[in-house]
């Protein structure tokens, strides 16, 4: 067996400690701590164990070996000495444990070569509409498809879709091929298919929770007279809003493309060689207040090939949206978007790529207008 010799938590995202300046304190912070088992790889002949201590005052991002790892908001643990534990409570209030919790971690590969996770004390977690434990777990098989499973009791066929009962436990994936979703409670996970059946395996127990997240408040906006094939959205917001103006401008060729980058704003787009007949200058501007949206120009501008979106989520309250999906959308007039809720109708909404290890959204433009970043 291999047991390392320190500690191993890892710090994935640098800023997920201040994900909304209403729901933590400048005390909640993230906590980092460096070292093994962050790079160590899982074996399917040997069990990598481990701990690490989920601190009640920060964010805790902990490194499970192998591109896993697991984000606890602060307070999110419950006290199991005044809280009950087992299906039937799982989302039930419950007071958060104040003092720290010490997680032992067994983690290895499968025949099949999926991760397999199991954890220990049996805990479960303070339910919580916009934060809430996170697991990420990196698959390196050809399958597609996966699903992050529950395994009522770890080791044999009992593992099934939480999803199936409860659609707030939904697998995604993120832009690095790995897989993520909200968990209610510790007990054991494995990468898999799931079950094929419609409700779930013997033993396992499982009841419907409502979908974390609320409708945007459209606050004093002027969402209002629009098709309701416009999809309503709610706007990934800046912690601290935007309040002076921010544009960049580049010269784009047919031969080489170009790049335009708004760096205070974390934006950067990629023009690829043969988007444009003849050399053109592209300009951006953010638009002030919380929402991340922006103006490009020339107004209406096509492309030939599609241009990339890059956006970096750090300083915005993003965590909260990732059960909803994040996504990039277009809005063709300015009065579609409440910059102070982040409420908005938009005109299509984009295929968009999250990469949760670098709190990073892409997304695919095919001409220039108003964009914006958004979930629901």
């Amino acid at each position: 067996m291999r047991y390392p010799r320190n500690l191993a938590l890892f710090a994935l995202i640098a800023a997920i400690g201040a994900c909304s300046e209403n729901a933590l304190s400048p005390a909640h912070e993230q906590r980092i701590i460096k070292g093994d088992p962050a790079n160590m790889a899982l074996s399917q002949n040997d069990t990598l164990r481990f701990s690490f201590t989920v601190v009640p005052q920060y964010t805790t991002s902990a490194s499970l070996g192998q591109g896993n790892w697991i984000v606890f908001p602060p307070s999110s643990i419950c006290d199991p000495t005044t809280s009950g534990y087992g299906p039937d409570y799982w989302d039930e209030a419950c007071q958060p444990k104040r003092d720290s919790t010490v997680v032992s971690v067994q983690a290895w590969l499968d025949a099949d070569g999926h991760p397999n996770l199991d954890f220990s004390p049996a805990v479960r977690f303070v339910p919580n509409d916009s934060l809430s434990v996170l697991i990420r777990m990196a698959d390196q098989t050809a399958d597609t498809n996966l699903k992050i499973l529950y395994c009522h009791t770890f080791g044999d066929s009992t593992c099934v879709d939480e999803a199936a009962t409860d659609s707030s436990l939904m697998t995604q994936e993120d832009a690095s091929g790995g897989y993520y979703r909200r968990i209610r409670h510790f007990s054991g996970y494995n990468v898999g298919a799931g079950s094929d059946s419609s409700g779930p395996a013997a033993g396992a127990t499982m009841y419907y929770n409502r979908i974390p997240g609320s409708a945007p408040a459209l606050g004093k906006s002027t969402l209002s007279g629009f098709s309701p094939l416009h999809p309503l959205v709610s706007g990934i917001l800046r912690n601290t809003p935007l309040t002076v103006s921010q544009s960049a401008a580049a010269l784009i060729t047919p031969e080489r493309g170009g790049i335009l980058t708004l760096g205070a704003t974390g934006l950067r787009v990629l023009v690829p060689p043969g988007a444009v007949s003849s050399p053109v200058t592209l300009s951006v501007s953010a638009r002030l207040g919380r929402t991340i949206a922006y103006d490009f120009e020339p107004h209406g501008l096509q492309f030939a090939r599609p241009v990339t979106v890059h956006q970096n989520l750090v300083g915005t309250d993003w965590i909260r949206h990732i059960l909803r999906g994040i996504q990039g959308a277009y809005f063709a007039d300015d009065n579609q978007v409440d910059m102070r809720s982040g409420a908005a109708v938009v005109d299509e909404i984009l295929n968009s790529r999250l990469d949760f290890f670098r709190a990073q959204v892409q997304f695919t433009i095919h001409h220039l207008s108003g964009y914006m970043v958004c979930s629901g």
